[in-house]
C-alpha cells in the first residue's frame, strides 16, 4: 500500500475510539459495579488514609480497611534544554489529541512513544524527523531497532542516529521550531515532540506521610505491594508508577493481580469460600454469612 492516508477520516476515528475524550462511560461503570468516584487531587495522609481536596477547595478523608493502591501514572520527562520552555513542545499528550496534521514533525528520542508516533503521523502525511542518540527501541534486540529504521527509510520519514538537540527556538505562537543540533546544523520544524523517558507522578501525593520520598518511582514486589512501606502490605502501586513496564497492557495486568492479593489477604470475618455439599437438596454458599452481617454489600477491592 502506498500514500498517505485520509488525515480528516483518521483523526475522526481516533477520537471515536476515545469517545471525543469523554471518561462519563467509565464513570457509568465504576457506578454499575458499586464503587464510588470521587473527583478531585488525592494524597496519603498517613497509613491507609487518603485525603482527596475537591475542585471546591474541600477535603474529603478517606480510610481503606484493607489497601490503598497509587495509580497515578507518568509525566514526560523535560530536559535542561535552551528555549524548551518557550517551544511549547508536544509530549506524548498533544501527540495523540492533536486536531490537525503538522506539515513537519520533529520527535526527539527514539523509544517506544517516538518510534509509533512517527509511524502515526506519517501516514497522514507529515514529514517526520526521528532524532535519537541510539538505535531506536533500546529494550530490544538491537537488530529490531536496525529492521525500523529501514523500514522507516524507505516509508520517507527522515531517521538520524546519533543526534544531540543542544536547543530549540520558535520565533512566535505560531511559527515554525527551529533545533540546533550537535556540530553547528539546524532543523526546522512546525512541532517538535520529547520522547526521552518518563518520571513518576509521585510527587504531591503525600509520600511523606509514610515515609517515602516525594517524586520516587515506587518500587513493588511481585503482589504490586509497596516494599519500602513497613508493616503488613496495604499500600500498592500500579503502572507507570512502580517503573516495571511503562505499558498500558501491563497496568492491566497488575490490576488484575493486585485485585486478587488484596481480596486473598483481605482480614473479613464475613468472608466464606464459595461451597457445596452433595445432599438432596444441595446446598451452596458463596460470599457473605448471613449471621455476620444484617446489611450486605457488594465486595470492594479498597
Amino acid at each position: 500500500m502506498t500514500g498517505n492516508a485520509d488525515a480528516t477520516a483518521v483523526l475522526a476515528r481516533r477520537d471515536a475510539w476515545v469517545t471525543g475524550w469523554d471518561d462519563r462511560g467509565q464513570a457509568r461503570f465504576l457506578k454499575d459495579i458499586g464503587a464510588d468516584l470521587i473527583r478531585g487531587h488525592a494524597r496519603l495522609d498517613g497509613p491507609r488514609r487518603v485525603s482527596v481536596e475537591l475542585p471546591g477547595g474541600s477535603a474529603v478523608a478517606l480510610t481503606a480497611r484493607h489497601a490503598v493502591v497509587v495509580c497515578t501514572g507518568s509525566r514526560p520527562n523535560y530536559p535542561e534544554l535552551p528555549g524548551l520552555a518557550d517551544v511549547r513542545p508536544w509530549t506524548n499528550r498533544e501527540a495523540t489529541d492533536s486536531p490537525k496534521v503538522p506539515g513537519r514533525l520533529a520527535i526527539i528520542g527514539g523509544g517506544g512513544v517516538g518510534v509509533e508516533m512517527a509511524t502515526a503521523w506519517q501516514g497522514p502525511g507529515s514529514s517526520v524527523t526521528l532524532l535519537a542518540r541510539s538505535e531506536g527501541l533500546p529494550k530490544m534486540e538491537p537488530f529490531v531497532g536496525e529492521m525500523i529504521a529501514r523500514s522507516y527509510a524507505e516509508a520517507g520519514i527522515d531517521v538520524r542516529i546519533g543526534v544531540t538537540v543542544e536547543g530549540l527556538r520558535r520565533q512566535d505562537r505560531t511559527g515554525p521550531v527551529t533545533l540546533s543540533l550537535a556540530g553547528g546544523a539546524e532543523l526546522e520544524a512546525d512541532e517538535v515532540l520529547l520522547a526521552i523517558g518518563r518520571r513518576p507522578l509521585t510527587g504531591d501525593i503525600g509520600l511523606q506521610t509514610v515515609g517515602l520520598e516525594p517524586g520516587s518511582w515506587l518500587e513493588v514486589d511481585d503482589t504490586c505491594a509497596v516494599r519500602a512501606v513497613a508493616g503488613d502490605r496495604w499500600l500498592y502501586a500500579l503502572g507507570d508508577v512502580n517503573g516495571r513496564a511503562l505499558l498500558t497492557h501491563q497496568g492491566k495486568y497488575q490490576a488484575r493481580v493486585a485485585g486478587a492479593v488484596i481480596a486473598a489477604r483481605a482480614p473479613d470475618g464475613r468472608w466464606t469460600p464459595p461451597r457445596g455439599a452433595r445432599t438432596p437438596p444441595p446446598p451452596t454458599a458463596v460470599r457473605y454469612r448471613r449471621s455476620s452481617s444484617a446489611t450486605r454489600r457488594p465486595a470492594r477491592w479498597a
